[in-house]
């Protein structure tokens, strides 16, 4: 029988590691990793003392960002801990990230009148967050976004947009987007109709957006699906005017798909 440890370590999370967007609970996960170098969901979630789930989502989302990798040997499929030197670059990311952010966030600050509220949510979690944040528009509400097929890179993510659609749909929210045309994505609009949905299709080397934005109501949401995903989501009724005003224009210039 395959051997399971069974000592949970008696150490504090990694404090640092909250400042980068760690739970409590992939905390655990990341330092039992590390732990073991090497070991299946199920020696690491004992080790960690999380659910078998939870650990598996969070072990995929450790992938995405480079902290973890796997293999598999014969039947068996484990986890391997990547060098934590990685933690160093993606604390430099998020850096560059926010002052990459500040001007804007700033000009927004400083202008006249309205004062925007800004809320960051970092993690696959945080763009679960505003997808659910979305879901809470009035019935028969719609949604503009611009979409980019980064989340199909996310194994996690496709099982939760499936859900998604599914609560968008029983509130009759619409949706109306701009896509980044690929096979995957023409697969996934299929159902377009029976899902309240209308699109356009663009080159990804003319137009190559990474991010997702949608415009709803007064707030605007951003999702980066990168190294280090997050979600942000301002609520100005100016910013989103804009913002909607700008994916009307674009919306115009483009033919049906």
């Amino acid at each position: 029988m395959e051997e399971i440890p069974i000592n949970i370590t008696t150490k504090k999370p990694i404090s640092p590691l909250i400042g980068l967007g760690f739970t409590e609970k992939q905390e655990k996960i990341y330092q039992s990793l590390l732990q073991l170098g090497k070991g299946t969901v199920l020696q690491i979630s004992r080790l960690a003392g999380t659910k078998r789930p939870t650990t598996y989502d969070t072990l995929a989302e450790f992938i995405t960002i480079g902290l973890a990798s796997e293999i598999y040997e014969g039947k068996k499929h484990y986890f391997l801990a990547e060098n934590p030197d990685r933690l160093e670059d993606m604390l430099r990311e998020h850096q560059r990230g926010l002052e990459e952010a500040l001007p804007y966030l700033r000009s927004i600050y400083n202008a006249g009148g309205e004062k925007p509220n800004v809320a960051y949510f970092p993690g696959l979690d945080g763009i679960e967050h505003v997808c659910k944040d979305i879901l809470k528009m009035p019935e028969g509400s719609e949604v503009l976004g611009f979409v980019t097929a980064k989340e199909l890179a996310h194994p996690k993510m496709l099982f939760f947009f499936d859900w998604y659609v599914r609560e968008r749909v029983k509130r009759s929210i619409k949706f109306r987007g701009i896509y980044n045309s690929s096979v995957k994505m023409k697969e996934m609009l299929e159902n377009s109709d029976e899902e309240l949905r209308e699109y356009r299709l663009i080159s990804p080397e003319e137009f190559p957006f990474t991010d997702e934005i949608n415009i709803y109501g007064n707030k605007v949401a951003i999702m980066s699906y990168g190294q280090r995903p997050f979600g942000v989501i301002i609520e100005s009724k100016s910013v989103a005017d804009t913002q909607r005003s700008i994916f009307n224009l674009a919306w115009r210039g483009l033919s049906p798909a």
